[in-house]
């Protein structure tokens, strides 16, 4: 039994020896990574929608030469347009029907999503700063065709591409705001993620363009129609991230509503019947 105990304490004593040493770095290549893909197959993608819907695809120059891939799938009775941005690891190849298929399932609305540079048909590398500065190129454009339409246009943004959505709320005023699995900011997405017996072993290193990301600026800025939403059961992104930035919000209360989702996690959160149900209660209530 002795030695035993000795054994545990001898591991124990080099766990933390290792610990100690051990630092978590944040850089912008962590989070947004490179990766080309193919065009979108039409017919696959539409199979995902309800019926009615088409599919276009398009490109959009931006002022540093670089070209942006549009995939908008739109339904001639929509009201309102939602531009969507995905997690980091999003190509239109391959997820966008999926994406505009769970919002389609619960509302009839016109769904676009871009590329990030470098991946999917977007050409140019992945960064922060240029994300945002996209995002917010990407909503001037779809404002003014949504404005020409009579339609209202909604943003959102999904994981990582919360931090885009926020940072068009912060400058910009969708006619609604979707945020959804997503994160605060870098410093207490690393405290989130890092298990409490770790952490005292363990320094955090955030890189100046990934701590330059902070959700709270955009729902403090912002003081529409507000749904954040996330899976209880949620380990990339905690359900405290959430429900701090609900707290955080300019909204009004009997504007915001926050879901968590119990038994859902981080991917599962948009398919989920809580989600889909509080969307469509969302939408209803705000005329969208």
């Amino acid at each position: 039994m002795k030695s035993l105990m000795r054994l545990r304490l001898f591991a124990l004593a080099g766990l933390c020896c290792l610990l100690a040493a051990c630092a978590v770095q944040y850089r912008e290549s962590d989070f947004m990574r490179a990766q080309p893909g193919a065009s979108l197959d039409a017919a696959q993608a539409l199979a995902a929608l309800p019926a009615g819907y088409r599919v276009d695809s398009s490109l959009m120059e931006t002022p540093d030469g670089e070209r942006l891939h549009r995939v908008a799938f739109t339904h001639p009775q929509a009201r309102s347009d939602l531009l969507f941005f995905p997690g980091n690891l999003y190509r239109s190849d391959t997820q966008a029907a999926a994406y505009a298929g769970a919002f389609a399932s619960a509302w009839r609305v016109n769904v676009i999503l871009y590329d990030y540079r470098g991946r999917g048909l977007s050409t140019g590398a992945p960064g922060a700063a240029s994300g945002r500065a996209d995002a917010l190129r990407a909503f001037d454009a779809e404002h003014k065709s949504a404005s020409m339409a009579g339609r209202k246009l909604v943003v959102g943004g999904f994981s990582l591409g919360g931090a885009m959505a926020g940072a068009v709320a912060e400058q910009r005023s969708p006619a609604a705001l979707l945020l959804l699995a997503t994160t605060t900011d870098a410093r207490e997405y690393a405290d989130a993620v890092i298990p409490w017996y770790a952490k005292p072993f363990v320094s955090v290193a955030i890189a100046p363009e990934v701590a330059a990301i902070d959700n709270r600026r955009g729902v403090k800025a912002y003081s529409g129609p507000l749904l954040v939403a996330v899976g209880a059961n949620d380990r990339a992104t905690p359900p405290a991230l959430s429900e701090r930035l609900f707290a955080a919000s300019a909204t009004a209360p009997e504007r915001k509503r926050l879901v968590v989702a119990p038994g859902i996690g981080h991917n599962d959160l948009l398919r989920s019947a809580d989600f889909q149900s509080a969307l469509n209660e969302f939408v209803a209530a705000h005329d969208l």
